[in-house]
């Protein structure tokens, strides 16, 4: 009866890897001035997750579909990525976050598919976003493609620019946590995108340089991250509707970890929002380490 016991113990304990972290995770949601979802899921292994019954804002975390859909079509149609279109001065808009913008102000330049990936997902393009929907075919292909990726729980409506115009469009783009995990699980699964179109994608996310104060920071720097941050304005009363983080961590013993920390309605700073999605990744890829 013991050595039963024992065993039960042993297995409870393995079966359990995060008991210290997940106390150290519900502190953190406890004492945060937002919602805070959160969901991970290593492999094809069960998915974790807390508050999950609600639904998330995505804001620019939605471009991963977007760059997928895009990539999809080139695979289908035998596109090559290194084609060029031309970027009008009218697909430029002003007073909204664009790289590509800010280096060619004057529009009228030709630039390759790969490189409209890599401006959206690496830094998060808002205008090249909204050009690759047009490419796709518009807002309701790229609705479709995110409904298969997450298994008819991730809803798109808005384009970047729609959030512009409107703050509260930024409430059309919804995902809860493990539907997030359950798109990355299926984008990196290859069953959608393959071969190169799957590597630009993987290295977009790899390359991302927003929101180095959020999951990366709680991650040691040897360990690979692919992700795509996402950052609302502010309302008049001041609430920060979505500050998020989404993606693969590729662990040191050869398994990879889906990540997705939304935070919704926030009174809290910019740096304390992201400070909650730091510390909540490093509970987790801690954990999975020990």
């Amino acid at each position: 009866m013991w050595l039963y016991r024992l065993t039960w113990i042993v297995v409870w304990v393995v079966s359990f890897p995060c008991y210290g972290q997940v106390s150290d995770i519900d502190s953190i949601l406890s004492s945060a001035s937002a919602e805070i979802g959160v969901a991970y899921g290593v492999d094809n292994e069960t998915v974790h997750s807390w508050n999950n019954e609600r639904d998330y804002p995505m804001m620019s975390v939605f471009k991963v579909p977007v760059a997928v859909t895009a990539l999809h079509k080139m695979q289908l149609c035998g596109t090559s990525p290194d084609s060029m279109i031309t970027v009008t001065a009218q697909q430029l808009s002003a007073n909204t976050w664009s790289p590509l913008r800010d280096r060619y102000p004057q529009g009228n330049v030709a630039v390759s598919l790969k490189e409209l990936i890599y401006y959206t997902i690496s830094l998060s393009d808002n205008n090249t976003c909204d050009i690759l929907i047009d490419y796709c075919g518009g807002i309701g292909v790229v609705r479709d493609m995110a409904l298969i990726l997450s298994d008819g729980k991730c809803r798109i409506s808005a384009t970047e620019q729609d959030m512009h115009d409107d703050i509260d469009m930024c409430y059309h783009n919804i995902c809860t946590p493990e539907a997030m995990v359950k798109m990355l699980r299926n984008i990196y699964s290859g069953d959608i995108i393959t071969g190169e179109m799957l590597d630009i994608f993987s290295d977009s996310m790899l390359a991302t340089n927003t929101g180095l104060d959020k999951m990366r920071a709680g991650i040691d720097g040897k360990i690979r991250l692919g992700h795509k941050t996402g950052s609302s304005d502010r309302t008049i009363s001041g609430i920060k509707i979505g500050d998020n983080d989404a993606g693969v961590v590729y662990l040191p013993d050869g398994r990879c970890c889906y990540i997705v920390v939304f935070v919704k309605d926030s009174s809290m700073t910019d740096k304390e929002n992201a400070a909650a999605i730091s510390d909540i990744a490093g509970c987790i890829i801690n954990s999975l380490m020990k």
